[in-house]
């Protein structure tokens, strides 16, 4: 007799990573996966839902039945509204046997010195950081799951890279490339570090996790930290161009104190390597 299919609820299947994540787990025929988008624009193949309207969002949940529930949603600004009531109502209806997967940020340690493992604690941006909505919603998002419901994994990653399923490049390589064609320079900093991940290893990631039995906290992406100077030199690089055209410059520790920006956020991968068979590429290994 053929086993019951997991039954997973992918919300924000539309966006870049959602995007990449859905079509991993749809060749999986031991996986039932539907997807949300929230525009009119969106696939044929996703359930339309906006997940602040709580009547709708529980009748999918209620008709779908998802053993898993995997959260690749963000709106900017927006945040906040979108985690306090489209993640306040499906924390609602969860019972021990849904198990969710939020994809959080490296943003919520502001404190700025690197290495964060899954056992230390964040601190608030500064309001002047222009992401302080988008990081402190990420922050009450994680506060309410680990007080309201055990059956869950927190994932934190950094900036996402790389080309995904339907050829869209991420925001900051698409960035480089419009400035390149312009013939303009581009100015960043060399001392501001993150933990830069592809996309196609963090669905990779995800689809294996979704079918784990992992609990908690854990951080993804490989353990290597790069200035965004680095970072845009290595992808102009890859793109055949000559990277003479970005320039590096350096944001002193008064600017950063006085713009809210934490100038590390790079996070510790070690227990990722551990417990996944998934393995990160760093980034000069991008192909």
């Amino acid at each position: 007799m053929q086993s019951q299919k997991k039954r997973v609820l992918l919300l924000g299947a539309s966006g870049y990573l959602g995007t990449q994540l859905m079509a991993v787990l749809r060749q999986d025929p031991e996986l039932e996966t539907i997807g949300t988008c929230c525009t009119s624009s969106a696939k044929k193949d996703l359930v339309r839902l906006d997940v602040t309207e709580p009547e709708p969002f529980l009748n999918l949940l209620e008709k779908f039945r998802p053993n898993e529930i995997i959260w690749v949603m963000m709106s900017g600004q927006k945040e906040q509204k979108l985690i306090g009531s489209g993640l306040g109502a499906l924390l609602q209806w969860m019972t021990e046997k849904n198990r969710l997967l939020f994809v959080s940020t490296d943003g919520i340690f502001a404190q700025g010195t690197g290495g964060f493992t899954e056992e230390d604690e964040g601190m608030p941006l500064p309001r002047v950081n222009p992401l302080f909505g988008y990081v402190e919603a990420k922050r009450m998002g994680e506060s309410w799951i680990r007080s309201r419901h055990d059956n869950h994994l927190i994932l934190r990653v950094g900036p996402i890279y790389g080309k995904n399923s339907e050829g869209i490049w991420d925001k900051r390589t698409s960035y480089m490339l419009e400035n390149w064609q312009d013939g303009k320079e581009i100015h960043v900093a060399n001392n501001l570090f993150k933990s830069f991940l592809h996309v196609e290893d963090l669905a990779s990631a995800l689809h294996e996790l979704v079918k784990s039995p992992h609990k908690g906290i854990l951080h993804l992406g490989p353990n290597q930290k790069e200035s965004y100077h680095s970072f845009y030199r290595k992808m102009a690089v890859v793109h055949g161009l000559l990277p003479d055209f970005i320039k590096e410059n350096e944001i002193s520790a008064e600017e950063a104190r006085s713009r809210g920006i934490p100038l590390d956020t790079s996070l510790d991968m070690s227990r990722a390597e551990e417990i996944l068979t998934t393995r990160f590429r760093r980034v000069p290994d991008l192909v």
